[in-house]
């Protein structure tokens, strides 16, 4: 959730707190019964991702009942197209519903739009 990015003095940004992880943050296996592990918090990643860019929730409906059919089966969001194609195309790659299709967080940091992210000079 994004209340749990937290930047220091420093700008370095530290992630904590996710024991209570809302529904709308969750992955589709964890609902389903299978496994949660690295992929499942790269989903949550990616709900964050959403979230940050559009200040909307990836996922959202009234009640959980609603809410975790939309997560498993439902589709999900692309980023507008105002976006770049490159970011687009990596949040899709997020929200892959099957987990081992989704990228690893060293898969994540390779990818293109990071790269130039994490090289820009400020």
């Amino acid at each position: 959730m994004p209340e749990n990015i937290f930047l220091t003095e420093f700008g370095i940004v530290c992630l904590g707190g996710f024991g209570n992880v809302r529904d709308e943050y969750l992955a589709p296996e964890v609902f389903t019964g299978g496994t949660y592990d690295a992929k499942s918090d790269i989903w949550s990643m990616g709900c964050i991702l959403y979230e940050l860019c559009t200040s909307k929730l990836a996922f959202s409906a009234e009640t959980s009942i609603k809410l975790i059919p939309k997560i498993i089966k439902g589709p999900c969001p692309s980023l507008p197209e105002d976006f770049s194609p490159e970011l687009r195309e990596l949040l899709n790659d997020i929200f892959n519903k099957d987990p081992q299709s989704r990228p690893t967080a060293t898969e994540i940091l390779q990818h293109p739009i990071m790269i130039n992210c994490l090289t820009e000079k400020v």
